[in-house]
């Protein structure tokens, strides 16, 4: 590790990673409250306003690539981190519910330059034989930031009110934005033969599963806080503090573990130990079961996304590498979109346990898919 932290370039991708992801995960909890409150929206502007981030970014992220092989990756990155900063300043001005999904969709534009950039600059920072272990480091900044600030989101919501909320994640979006510009990174390598794909084949399996994962986060991140007030508790500070305490320490002591594992069988438990933490908290009344169940959530989150990456970026050469990140992202995105309007509308029709109930059953769908596709290869 010693070697990870003298490579100062390594250590400021990191740092804008860290800063990109808490500006932008702050308001996680904070936008379905305000859309509902201040805007007085309905629940299906919410699933909208969360959906269209990821609609946005699935759109455009197949762009990313031609686009970056024109302009530094670096720029790009920056211009991502501060259109995500800038969808979150315009909500202080109060908008409307329509208006809300529009500044969302900015956003999302934003988060599909940052982030598929940001994954390939690992490659390009550090030397082949370290690659593994940065990106688990680099993962591990990703989850500090974006499941540590919920919990910050909520406690500024409830102590400053909505616009503090948006004035901080601009600022930590900003301050992204001026670690990315000044980091020196290559130019992408031209497409193989002169032609670009805007999605790599390789990719569309593990990013299929990728989709399927973000059913369990979509319920967590976007629901929970509404789900608890529901039941009477209170705000979910404390299930998003669990959530990320579990999962940032699971993510850095497992670190050298995912490496020695098949990550085909390990994402297939994390995601059975996931449905099992929904199912739990769609059952679930008091708080110690909501806890318990969200750091079971935890674990299995910290260990199906990495091993799920890991499939994508073994799926092709090298040189191919930001196009399968790219890809197999851009699922990502169309997944967490799909999750949650379709959960929004789950709430709408049978009530909060129904949201648990429906990730739970995707993401148990997920395990079976790996374990029917590992079948033939053992016969």
């Amino acid at each position: 590790m010693r070697d990870l932290l003298r490579n100062r370039a390594f250590v400021q991708l990191c740092a804008a990673c860290f800063a990109y992801f808490a500006g932008m995960g702050l308001g996680i909890p904070v936008l379905p409250a305000f859309i509902l409150g201040p805007a007085g929206g309905t629940t299906l502007q919410v699933g909208a306003a969360v959906a269209i981030f990821s609609v946005s970014s699935l759109v455009l992220r197949p762009l990313v690539v031609p686009v970056a092989r024109r302009i530094p990756p670096s720029r790009l990155m920056a211009a991502g981190a501060l259109l995500v900063g800038a969808a979150d300043a315009a909500l202080i001005l109060d908008p409307a519910p329509n208006a809300i999904v529009a500044v969302r969709a900015v956003g999302g534009a934003g988060e599909a330059l940052f982030f598929v950039l940001a994954s390939s600059a690992v490659y390009d920072l550090v030397p082949s034989g370290r690659q593994g272990a940065a990106m688990s480091y680099f993962s591990a900044f990703l989850s500090a930031g974006l499941l540590g600030s919920p919990v910050l989101g909520e406690l500024v919501r409830v102590h400053a009110g909505y616009d503090a909320v948006w004035t901080i994640g601009f600022g930590l979006c900003a301050l992204a934005a001026l670690l990315s510009v000044s980091l020196r990174l290559p130019r992408l390598a031209a497409a193989p033969g002169g032609r670009g794909r805007l999605l790599h084949p390789a990719a569309l399996g593990p990013g299929f599963l990728l989709a399927v994962n973000t059913w369990g986060g979509a319920a967590f991140g976007t629901f929970t806080a509404l789900h608890l007030a529901h039941l009477g508790l209170g705000g979910a500070a404390p299930e998003f503090a669990v959530f990320a305490v579990v999962m940032l320490g699971v993510r850095l002591v497992g670190a050298g573990l995912l490496d020695r594992l098949d990550p085909r069988a390990t994402a297939g438990v994390a995601l059975a130990l996931e449905a099992a933490g929904l199912t739990t908290i769609a059952l679930a009344h008091a708080r110690p079961l909501l806890l318990a169940a969200s750091a079971l959530l935890a674990v299995g989150s910290a260990f199906a996304y990495p091993a799920l990456m890991s499939l994508a970026v073994r799926s092709a050469p090298p040189q191919e590498r930001t196009e399968v990140l790219a890809t197999a992202t851009a699922c990502f995105d169309a997944g967490f979109a799909l999750a949650t309007l379709a959960l929004a509308a789950a709430l709408r029709l049978s009530g909060y346990p129904a949201v648990y109930l429906l990730a739970a059953a995707v993401t148990v769908g997920g395990a079976f898919a790996l374990a029917l596709r590992r079948a033939p290869a053992a016969r």
